[in-house]
């Protein structure tokens, strides 16, 4: 009589042990994620075994909705790794559930904390505005342009659809020299005349605005302010910069093209270094591989600088500046090859 009773102790402990559940313990897919990165689960018991480590698995572990494409990889017995196969799509809500395959290779009957899971990308966001005079193309007479930086691509005449602009408290036309999607959005006012003065302008964009590929638009309204300084008076509207690991590049945006055929003769850079510019539509550029991402640099721009619309610099402008840390980064040297002969050595060069 005792040999029924152990065989039903065991029964019930297995059963009992088949119920049991492991818990998620930790995950960074929640709130916001970056489009690019890995997702990570951790778990509150070992799920994988010795021979599942740190190779990539086809096996669907989570359901994720909208779906994603992408494969899953155990880092440790509890940990286990999603790599998404392509940048997450812009503004856009997540959810993740557990499935079975989690537990099969364990005595756990299912996975606790695990189905609402909730996580989702950045929304549409204005950036930066650039506010500067121009010429028409071909010359003629001075027309203000105005650049929107968005953090997504977004169509054009999407944008144009909800934005308002208004100059010093009117609401103005402007025709949009964007076609198509981009993250900088640009357009001009053909109707101003110039005066020797700044003017205030406005940017409303009603709630709803979304991005290329994103599924959130945007809860409220956003309204920005900018000012659009005197076409007589030659601005400095912004300093950037960045590191690539081989190449410095100091990006200045001025209030209008600059006009001038030595542009070296005024600037000065220190700790001094050979460098070469570049104009742009909205400033120019200093670009340098003496440019190191160690040091900290002094930029001043000389008074007298001149643009294209006839503004001047009136007083010298200094400011300081540094790359910061640099971003990983891995690139080919080469940006037009399209292919590796079998001729020669074979070998692709890279930077990283």
């Amino acid at each position: 009589m005792r040999y029924p009773f152990a065989a039903l102790l065991v029964l019930l402990a297995a059963v009992a042990c088949n119920r049991s559940y492991v818990t998620l313990d930790y995950t960074n897919a929640k709130d916001e994620v970056p489009q690019l990165g890995n997702l990570v689960f951790r778990f509150s018991a070992p799920l994988a075994t010795d021979s599942m480590l740190n190779r990539w698995d086809s096996a669907e572990y989570f359901n994720f909705s909208p779906a994603l494409e992408g494969r899953f990889r155990w880092e440790a017995k509890d940990q286990l790794v999603f790599s998404p196969a392509r940048p997450l799509p812009p503004a856009t809500s997540f959810s993740a559930t557990a499935n079975k395959a989690l537990v099969k290779n364990s005595s756990f009957g299912g996975v606790k904390g695990a189905d609402d899971i909730a996580f989702k990308t950045a929304d549409l966001t204005l950036e930066n505005t650039n506010a500067y005079w121009t010429l028409h193309e071909g010359g003629g007479s001075a027309v203000p342009q105005i650049d929107l930086y968005f953090n997504y691509q977004l169509e054009a005449r999407t944008l144009a659809e909800k934005l308002k602009l208004t100059l010093d408290g009117k609401e103005t036309q402007y025709q949009l020299l964007t076609a198509g999607a981009d993250n900088k959005i640009s357009m001009r006012i053909a109707s101003l005349a110039p005066e020797d003065r700044d003017y205030k302008m406005e940017l409303t964009m009603a709630a709803g605005l979304k991005p290329n590929g994103g599924n959130n638009g945007t809860a409220k309204e956003q309204k920005t302010e900018t000012i659009l300084p005197s076409p007589f008076i030659l601005s400095i509207n912004e300093i950037s910069s960045e590191h690539d690991g081989a190449q410095g590049t100091i990006y200045i945006k001025t209030s209008q093209p600059i006009g001038v055929n030595k542009l070296a003769d005024f600037i000065k850079l220190e700790p001094a270094v050979t460098y070469s510019t570049t104009l742009t539509e909205d400033g120019f550029t200093i670009s340098s591989e003496k440019l190191s991402a160690e040091n900290t640099y002094s930029l001043t721009l000389l008074k007298d600088l001149r643009g294209v619309v006839g503004g001047v610099l009136k007083e010298p402008y200094s400011t300081s500046l540094a790359f910061g840390e640099l971003e990983p980064d891995l690139s080919f040297t080469s940006r037009k090859a399209v292919y590796l002969s079998k001729v020669g050595a074979r070998n692709i060069e890279l930077n990283m």
